[in-house]
Parts: C-alpha cells; structure tokens; sequence
C-alpha cells in the first residue's frame, strides 16, 4: 500500500467516523424535540393561559417544529452518485468491474473522490444539526418567557 494510499484510507475512515457522530447526535436531539413538541403542544392545548402567554408558546412550537425538520434532513441519508460512491458500482456492469479495480491507480483517485463526497456529505449533516440545536435554544428560551407570561398574566 503506497503513503498515499495509506492516507486517504485513513482520512475516508475518520469522515465515515465523524458521520457516524453527527447521526447519533442528530438521534438524540430528535428524541429531545420530540419530547418538548408532546409535552409543549399538550401544555398549550389544556393549560389555560391569556393571549400573550399561548402566542409565544405557539411560536415555541413553531421552532420546535423547525428543529425537527433540520434533524430529520440531517439523518436523511444522502447518496451521492459521483465517481468514489458505492451507488456507482450498482450501476457499473460486473466486467467494467473487474476492469476498474484491476487497475491500481484510479483506486487512489476513486478513494480521493470517496472522500470529497463523503466531507460534503458529514459538513451537511453537522450544518443541519447546528441549525437545529440553534433552533432547540431559541424554543427553550421562548418556553421560558411563555412561562413567565404565564405566570403574570
């Protein structure tokens, strides 16, 4: 195996590792925004509340919904098609195959290639998963001051 070679196999597994992370996340962080979207629409339904207090709670639910959608597009699974993804070889007839890995030096470049999708795909999800958790903190921080709307009014 050439330095290079050695390199790229490194770098491919620490993305792969690195997507596996921002999954996991973006599993918890959906179990979260679950939680708060059952118990902040249950609150708004039977609490009795005035006007000031049920609107910030609906713009709470609203950014909780919001939260969701980014977590649920983060753990979308994305295929990428181009040279370097597995989905290339299901398209590839089994003798352009056998052709194709045959030949040592565009493994190195279908690695490379491996490895640009697969940091397009993990720098995706982790935008997706920051935007959720900025989502889940401004909905926290509207639970509050629906609360505290709540409580004086």
């Amino acid at each position: 195996m050439t330095p290079h070679r050695a390199a790229l196999d490194a770098a491919v597994t620490e993305v792969r590792g690195e997507i596996n992370r921002v999954d996991t996340k973006a599993a918890c962080v959906a179990s979260l925004v679950t939680f708060l979207l059952s118990a902040g629409t249950a609150a708004l339904v039977t609490v009795p509340m005035r006007s000031p207090a049920r609107v910030a709670g609906w713009v709470g639910v609203l950014l909780l919904v919001g939260s969701m959608v980014a977590v649920v597009l983060a753990l979308r699974p994305r295929l990428g098609r181009g040279r370097g993804s597995w989905l290339l070889h299901a398209e590839t007839s089994p003798a352009d195959l056998v052709v194709h890995f045959a030949q040592p030096s565009p493994l190195v470049v279908d690695q490379a290639a491996q490895l640009k999708t697969l940091s397009v795909i993990g720098g995706a999800k982790f935008r997706l998963l920051r935007a959720a958790t900025d989502l889940l903190l401004a909905a926290l921080a509207v639970a509050v001051a629906t609360g505290g709307l709540a409580l004086l009014g």
